[in-house]
């Protein structure tokens, strides 16, 4: 099918014009801006065992005359702060990575390194002195330090972000100190929307009970994200799974100001829809802007997960010549993923003692792409093998990604006796009964979760 469409778009153009063929310009966002460093802006001393040189802060700026010098000592620390990121960056880019550097200069011993931690005292790496001053990023940790530290990837991170950094030598070498200059964040960007059209199934999440419908529209995104120029014709297939969902109907949407002619209009009963679609034979120039391509209409047929993806997308302006779109591909869903959390998944004590109530809690989280209700399933063991308990948690509806406690609270036990608990989760499907969602152990993530206490005379 590829190149089919400008031979479509051609044809009907060549009949009714004569044209110099000049191509549409297409738009193209600014290209990513380079790194942005940011150097210390603040210092609070933690202890000042070590030398330090010049004024505070310190490692604001390499060879500006004040530095850290580490010697034998250990246990030296010092907190540093960064400059704030510029917010207008925001607009139209995220931020990707982030890494920290150090300028250094010292006895180049592979032993000898000023740690870095956060403020949750997580470990982020070591910068050393490796010959001559220069610049060195993290060694022992491989990555960008946002790797380590999530919280940099935004601008509010990036803002409260500071280290502590502590002087380590594990072989108390004497001579001189390595000297750290300089600390800086390299702040690396990606774009926030593409350099391209967008051509998108909105919404992109659908859901529905069997028998019902549902609609989908085939877009061209709005800004922020680029426009499209000069569209004249399009053409585009979209898969989707026929045992759960069905095309019925494909319309042309209100991108088309002043009608199309519609070269293609097919559904595949094997799962896929077939659309192609140009402005009116004779009719020029193209459509500029954004707006809704197309109008599917679907009949829920089962119970599942279907994909409604986008593929073989072509386009072209009124010459025929192609125009990049990328697409974004949508998702129908009907049927909840349920998963036990076992981090966090619990009894309230491992050691209870008598009359105190037992609170056992299941950590849920809904991994499927609709809202549904949950419980939980508790049986309650002697370290006999003998049941003692078999309890549900009170239903709650949990949206789609979101997670909740399911509990109940148990006190028909006996002295000194062992316990452990089964955690089952179910969910309500789309019939009304209950099914079982995935079912996790500490060990796997196909068994029931299984927790152990003790109950005191």
């Amino acid at each position: 099918m590829r190149g089919k469409i400008n031979k479509l778009i051609a044809l009907p153009i060549l009949a009714v014009l004569i044209i110099a063929s000049m191509p549409a310009i297409i738009p193209v966002r600014g290209a990513v801006p380079p790194p942005v460093y940011l150097y210390v802006d603040g210092f609070t001393a933690e202890r000042t065992a070590w030398t330090a040189v010049g004024t505070s802060p310190y490692l604001n700026a390499p060879g500006d005359g004040s530095y850290i010098e580490g010697t034998v000592d250990t246990a030296q620390e010092r907190w540093f702060t960064f400059q704030d990121i510029d917010p207008s960056y925001f607009t139209d880019y995220a931020i990707d990575k982030v890494w920290l550097e150090g300028y250094t200069n010292g006895p180049y011993d592979t032993g000898v390194d000023f740690d870095v931690y956060n403020a949750g005292f997580d470990w982020l790496g070591s910068l050393y002195a490796d010959g001559a001053p220069k610049w060195v990023t993290l060694r022992w940790v491989s990555g960008p330090v946002s790797d380590a530290d999530p919280s940099l990837k935004t601008e509010a991170g990036i803002d409260a972000f500071k280290v502590l950094v502590y002087f380590y030598d594990p072989d108390l070498h004497g001579g001189p100190g390595n000297i750290i200059d300089s600390i800086r964040l390299m702040v690396e960007f990606k774009a926030l929307y593409p350099p391209i059209p967008v051509l998108a199934v909105s919404p992109k999440v659908n859901t529905g009970g069997v028998s019902e419908t549902f609609t989908i529209e085939i877009v061209i995104k709005a800004p922020p994200y680029v426009p499209v120029i000069d569209l004249y014709g399009i053409d585009f297939k979209l898969a989707f799974d026929p045992a759960v969902v069905m095309a019925t109907s494909i319309v042309p949407g209100d991108f088309w100001v002043g009608g199309v002619f519609e070269w293609i209009n097919y559904i595949d009963p094997s799962g896929y829809a077939w659309y192609t679609v140009t402005r009116p034979l004779g009719t020029i120039p193209g459509l500029s802007g954004s707006g809704t391509i197309a109008v599917i209409e679907f009949s829920v047929v089962g119970v599942g997960v279907s994909g409604l993806d986008l593929y073989d997308v072509d386009a072209a302006n009124r010459y025929a010549v192609p125009i990049a779109l990328l697409p974004q591909s949508g998702v129908f869903a009907n049927a909840a993923d349920i998963t036990v959390n076992l981090r966090t998944a619990y009894v309230g004590k491992r050691h209870i003692t008598p009359p105190e109530a037992q609170t056992l809690t299941a950590h849920v989280k809904n991994k499927g792409a609709a809202r549904t209700t949950a419980k939980a399933h508790f049986v309650i063991w002697t370290e006999e093998g003998i049941e003692a308990a078999d309890l549900y948690s009170q239903p709650i509806s949990i949206a789609a990604g979101a997670t909740e406690y399911l509990s109940v609270s148990w006190s028909d036990y006996a002295k000194l006796t062992k316990y452990h608990v089964e955690v089952t989760v179910l969910y309500r499907d789309p019939a009304g009964g209950w099914s079982v969602g995935l079912k996790g152990t500490e060990q796997s993530h196909w068994d029931s979760m299984t927790i152990n206490f003790l109950v005191y005379p």
